[in-house]
């Protein structure tokens, strides 16, 4: 998460939905806080937790299609990361049973009831949907930059029977709440 006290704003970052570029951008405004790699990706309840004036701010996340998701933080695992999160040689699909990563709900806390966020980006907008944020946060809009970008084909080509029913079991909720669809 990103609080500003200045802009009075709070980001929720949910992991692949582009927070690192989005985060860039923001932190050179006020220097925004930007809480340690433990609490980088935390719910917003959590950060109502830490800093309840926060429940005051403009708060903020974006949300990404779950297949495309999900295979870009195995391409970020097994290419990337140095986190503490499982070996990056497993193979694609006993990726998917690991329960680190969680859908977009729980970092937005949708679940109980009325939504507290104020607006919900979407990655596939993902530069629309920043200045719609500048706008509202009172920031010049800038250009995001591309800060985690891997070559491969479209997510669906990684996809098949077997690995695409997981995920949309496993991110039901998503898929249904943000009207996701594989392949769009």
């Amino acid at each position: 998460m990103i609080i500003s006290h200045k802009y009075k704003y709070l980001f929720i970052e949910a992991p692949k939905t582009g927070t690192t570029s989005t985060g860039s951008i923001l932190r050179k405004f006020d220097g925004s806080r930007n809480m340690d790699k433990y609490q980088r990706h935390a719910s917003l309840r959590y950060a109502f937790c830490m800093a309840p004036i926060t429940k005051k701010y403009f708060k903020f996340a974006f949300t990404r299609n779950p297949y495309d998701r999900v295979y870009s933080f195995y391409l970020f695992k097994k290419y990337k990361s140095n986190t503490d999160l499982p070996s990056p040689d497993i193979s694609f699909i006993e990726y998917l049973n690991i329960p680190h990563f969680k859908n977009t709900q729980t970092f937005c806390d949708l679940f109980a009831g009325k939504p507290e966020m104020d607006f919900i980006g979407r990655f596939e907008n993902l530069q629309q949907d920043f200045n719609t944020v500048c706008d509202r946060i009172g920031i010049p809009r800038q250009e995001l930059p591309h800060a985690s970008k891997t070559n491969h084909k479209h997510y669906t080509e990684y996809y098949d029977d077997e690995t695409r029913e997981i995920v949309a079991t496993k991110y039901a909720k998503d898929i249904e709440y943000f009207g996701y669809k594989f392949g769009e």
